[in-house]
């Protein structure tokens, strides 16, 4: 979840290098566009759902010791989201058995057979005199008073609790603003703001232990303060495979559909993703992990000349004051080589992130940071300084 912004930053420049840079300027489409984690039960990365462009999403993910919203974990009083294999594991108190079962009923005797026929009612000691032995009623102790036996087929030894159900789909929905002084990557900086809302569906059905299918469906609006030529709405499909690796850590492929149109529906950009993620979290301490991520992407777009093959890798430092509010230092490098045209882009983008939990399912963040880089295009330019905030809700469905 801490990541989720920077997803925002660089979707948003994917519509303005497509709108801006039409297939006759012979220029590329920047974009990053990020892999959200849904923290899992495992502990990796919760929070919260796989997000891309400018999708910012909460992953349960995924395991980490930070709250998160994945959708796919409960969050036991006072920790972190985890769940061991779905069961309340305590051992049960000899009190707590008794308070259950109640009133133990007597279902064995000892043998008491009276005396035979002419047997003597006791026996005769040469210095103790005449011994009466009288058999006892069944189970009385001197000490512990009556004692009741249950057949052990009534009352099993081991009773597991029946699993809490967790949740499997999510409505979610965003708002964010994000600017900057060089929004569009030109020679000749233009500061603009971007406004964008969205919607989206995400399902993360398992199917085995480790195994988990990720599916998706988001549309979204994006709508510029100044230039409003470039405005664009965007539908957007997502179906992979999540497997765990570690404890803390899992690999996805997926394939994605991304379709970007005027707000009059006409069409000017649509892509097909294979993608693949590589995630890990490491917790340094009880307020501190961080997270790294590794992303594959092979795109082919309409117009071509967008086609490339891009390499994503992440560091995220983060610490959390307490399990609703936490600060992020990320670090990002891109290297997008262009297929279809002669272009290689480098970049870098530092920000700084601070989120803050409202509810169970809401969640704020404001960020602010610089990008800055090269292209052997002489036509696009990085450097920037960039900010932003947005809120984000998962509401778990079923």
């Amino acid at each position: 979840m801490c990541l989720g912004i920077w997803g925002v930053l660089d979707y948003s420049a994917l519509a303005q290098d497509a709108v801006l840079h039409q297939p006759s300027s012979g220029e590329g489409l920047n974009s990053v566009e990020l892999v959200v984690l849904l923290r899992d039960a495992d502990g990796g990365q919760n929070s919260a759902v796989i997000s891309s462009g400018s999708k910012l999403a909460k992953q349960p993910l995924g395991s980490c010791q930070c709250k998160q919203q994945n959708p796919e974990k409960q969050k036991p009083a006072g920790g972190p989201l985890i769940l061991v294999n779905g069961h309340d594991i305590r051992p049960r108190s000899a009190e707590e058995d008794v308070e259950q079962d109640g009133e133990l009923e007597q279902t064995d005797e000892l043998d008491q057979h009276p005396p035979q026929t002419g047997e003597a009612e006791g026996s005769i000691d040469d210095e103790l005199g005449i011994l009466r032995v009288r058999s006892h009623p069944l189970g009385i102790d001197s000490e512990l008073g009556l004692l009741r036996i249950r057949p052990t087929d009534e009352v099993p030894l081991d009773v597991e609790p029946e699993a809490t159900r967790q949740a499997s789909v999510f409505l979610t929905g965003r708002a964010n603003v994000y600017g900057g002084g060089n929004l569009f990557r030109t020679p000749n900086p233009i500061d603009d703001r971007i406004y964008q809302a969205g919607v989206g569906v995400f399902a993360f059905p398992s199917l085995s232990e480790d195994t988990r299918l990720v599916l998706s469906a988001e549309t979204n609006l994006a709508r510029y303060e100044d230039l409003s030529v470039v405005d664009y709405n965007e539908l957007q499909f997502q179906a992979g495979i999540r497997q765990r690796l570690g404890q803390r850590s899992y690999g996805q492929i997926n394939w994605r559909y991304q379709d970007l149109s005027t707000p009059g529906s006409d069409s000017f950009f649509t892509a097909n993703y294979v993608e693949l993620l590589l995630s890990r979290r490491d917790i340094l301490n009880n307020r501190t992990w961080l997270d790294t991520y590794y992303q594959a992407r092979v795109s082919s777009s309409d117009p071509k000349e967008f086609s490339r093959f891009s390499q994503i890798a992440t560091s995220s430092l983060n610490y959390g004051f307490d399990p609703q509010t936490r600060v992020s230092l990320l670090y990002q490098l891109f290297l997008d080589d262009y297929t279809e045209i002669v272009r290689f882009d480098t970049y870098h983008q530092i920000l700084v992130q601070a989120s803050h939990d409202l509810s169970s399912t809401t969640r704020i963040s404001l960020f602010t940071g610089v990008r800055f880089g090269s292209s052997s295009l002489s036509a696009i330019n990085f450097d920037d300084t960039i900010y932003g905030a947005s809120i984000n809700v998962n509401w778990p469905l079923f």
